[in-house]
C-alpha cells in the first residue's frame, strides 16, 4: 500500500531492488504487486526490511510460495 500520490516514485524504487522480478500496478487497495524471488527466508526478510525503509510504503501483504518448479510447455 503506497502513500497517495507516490505510486510512480515508489514503483521506480522497488524495480531497482535485486529481489524484484516483476512489478504491476493494480486497482486494489494495495496498489502495486511485486513478484519477488529469494533463495531463503533470511534473504526475503532483508527484502522486507528494505521495503519498509521507504516511507511512502504504508503497508504490505505477502503470499509466499516455498518452492518453484519449471513446467515445460506441452508438445503436440
Amino acid at each position: 500500500k503506497v502513500r497517495p500520490g507516490k505510486i510512480r516514485e515508489t514503483a521506480r524504487s522497488i524495480t531497482e531492488m535485486d529481489a524484484v522480478w516483476a512489478l504491476h500496478r493494480t486497482s486494489e487497495p494495495y496498489s502495486l504487486f511485486a513478484t519477488v524471488r529469494s533463495t531463503d527466508i533470511q534473504q526475503y526478510n532483508l527484502f522486507l526490511r528494505e521495503i519498509y525503509e521507504n516511507r511512502d510504503i504504508l503497508d504490505t501483504r505477502s503470499q509466499i510460495s516455498l518452492e518453484e518448479w519449471f513446467v515445460p510447455p506441452h508438445r503436440k
